[in-house]
C-alpha cells in the first residue's frame, strides 16, 4: 500500500471511529431516559416523556446514525450514494436543529420553580447551543464538496449534539452547574480533532477551529450567563419563549 493510500485509510478510520465514539456517548446518555427507558435505572427521577421529546429523539437518532454511515460509504467507494444520502442528512440536520429548539422552548415553560434560577438563565445556554449547531450545519452544507472542511464541521456538530446525552450521564450535576461541566466535556471531545490536525497537517484546519470555537462558546456561555444573568434576557424575545 502506497503512503498516500495508507494515509487515506488512516484518515477514514480516524473520522469514522470518531463519529461512532460520539454516537456511543449519546446512546449511553439517553439509554436510561429514552432508548431503554424503564429497563435501565436512571440516575435521576424521570420526567414525563413529552411528545416533543419523542419527536426530537427519533430525529436526532436518525441524524446521528447517518454520520458514520456517510464515512463508510466513502470508504467503500460509494461516492454517489454518499452525495445522495448527504442531501437527506442535511434535511435531517435541519429537522434536528428545529426540534431541538422546540424541545428547549417547551422545557423553558416547564422549568421547575424550586430551582431558584430564572427560566431564561437555564434556557440561554441551550438556545446558544441551537445557534452553534445551526451555524456548523450551514457551513457543512456550504462546504459539502470540500471533504476536509466538511468532515471536520460534522465532527463539531456531532460534539454539540452529544451535549444533552452527556448531561444525562451519571455524575453530571443538575443545572445550572451541568451546563459548565457538559460544555467542558464537549470541548474535550474536540481535542482529538485538533491533535489529528497537528499530527497530519502541523496546524489546525480552519474548519477544525470553527468546530472547536463553537464548542468553546458552549462552555463559556453558561459561565457568562451565570455571572451576569441579565445577559440571558435575549431569550425572552425569541419565538416560543417570550411570546407565542
Amino acid at each position: 500500500m502506497s503512503g498516500s493510500a495508507h494515509s487515506k485509510t488512516a484518515e477514514r478510520w480516524f473520522f469514522s471511529t470518531y463519529v461512532i465514539a460520539i454516537a456511543l456517548v449519546i446512546v449511553a446518555g439517553f439509554s436510561p431516559t429514552f432508548y431503554l427507558r424503564g429497563v435501565i435505572e436512571a440516575s435521576r427521577p424521570l420526567g414525563p416523556l413529552r411528545t416533543d421529546i419523542i419527536v426530537h429523539g427519533l430525529i436526532a437518532t436518525a441524524f446521528i446514525a447517518v454520520m458514520p454511515l456517510q464515512t463508510w460509504l466513502i470508504a467503500w467507494g460509494k461516492r454517489s450514494w454518499h452525495i445522495a444520502l448527504g442531501k437527506w442528512g442535511f434535511v435531517l440536520g435541519v429537522l434536528f436543529v428545529a426540534s431541538l429548539y422546540m424541545v428547549t422552548a417547551f422545557s423553558h415553560h416547564n422549568t421547575p420553580p424550586n430551582l431558584g434560577v430564572p427560566p431564561e438563565v437555564l434556557s440561554a445556554p441551550s438556545v446558544i447551543a441551537v445557534g452553534c449547531a445551526a451555524l456548523l450545519l450551514w457551513l457543512a452544507w456550504r462546504k459539502r464538496f470540500d471533504a476536509q472542511a466538511h468532515k471536520r464541521l460534522i465532527i463539531g456538530l456531532a460534539c454539540i449534539a452529544a451535549g444533552p446525552g452527556i448531561a444525562r450521564l451519571p455524575g453530571i450535576p443538575p443545572p445550572p452547574a451541568a451546563f459548565v461541566v457538559v460544555g467542558l466535556i464537549i470541548v474535550v471531545l474536540t481535542l482529538p480533532l485538533l491533535a489529528w490536525d497537528f499530527a497530519t497537517r502541523r496546524k489546525p484546519h480552519w474548519a477544525t477551529l470553527a468546530a472547536v470555537g463553537a464548542c468553546v462558546i458552549l462552555f463559556v456561555a453558561p459561565v457568562g450567563v451565570g455571572m451576569f444573568p441579565p445577559l440571558a434576557s435575549f431569550v425572552t424575545i425569541l419565538p416560543g419563549f417570550g411570546w407565542p
